[in-house]
């Protein structure tokens, strides 16, 4: 969802579900399940929930043909659990900020919808950096 700004500029707030982490563990008796749960949290640091603001160029290539160029900050919960022998024996919630950058093309089918591609790369901790893909859908109120 975004405002557009004169001269092909625009702000754009997204939220994107990156999954829930679930450690199960069957048959063992950890010796220490904080720093299972510790461990886990850490490998998923930076996923999850993500909510980003981006300021957005759009470089219009031809007369139906632009690029969109993406940047700015975002927020991230991740929510994790883990269960031994199908009990939930631990759950932890960490958050954080990142940045986010992306680009793509995007084609118009008229004045006010278009259709497009983007990839966007997200970066949090030193452990935890990804790019999504996405197709997109433009309307233009």
């Amino acid at each position: 969802m975004g405002y557009e700004l004169p001269k092909n500029f625009s702000v754009e707030l997204g939220y994107s579900y990156l999954g829930r982490t679930r450690a199960v563990l069957e048959g063992v008796v950890p010796a220490n399940l904080n720093q299972l749960l510790a461990d886990a949290a850490h490998i998923v640091r930076g996923a999850g929930d993500i909510v980003s603001v981006a300021a957005r160029y759009r470089w219009e290539v031809a007369p139906r043909l632009a690029v969109d160029l993406r940047g700015g900050p975002y927020v991230w919960i991740t929510k994790t659990d883990v269960s031994v022998s199908g009990f939930q024996a631990l759950s932890r919630t960490d958050d954080g900020g990142g940045y986010t950058v992306g680009t793509g093309p995007r084609y118009a089918l008229g004045q006010h919808l278009g259709l497009g591609i983007s990839a966007d790369y997200f970066a949090s901790t030193a452990e935890n950096h990804f790019v999504r893909l996405s197709a997109t859908v433009e309307y233009h109120f």
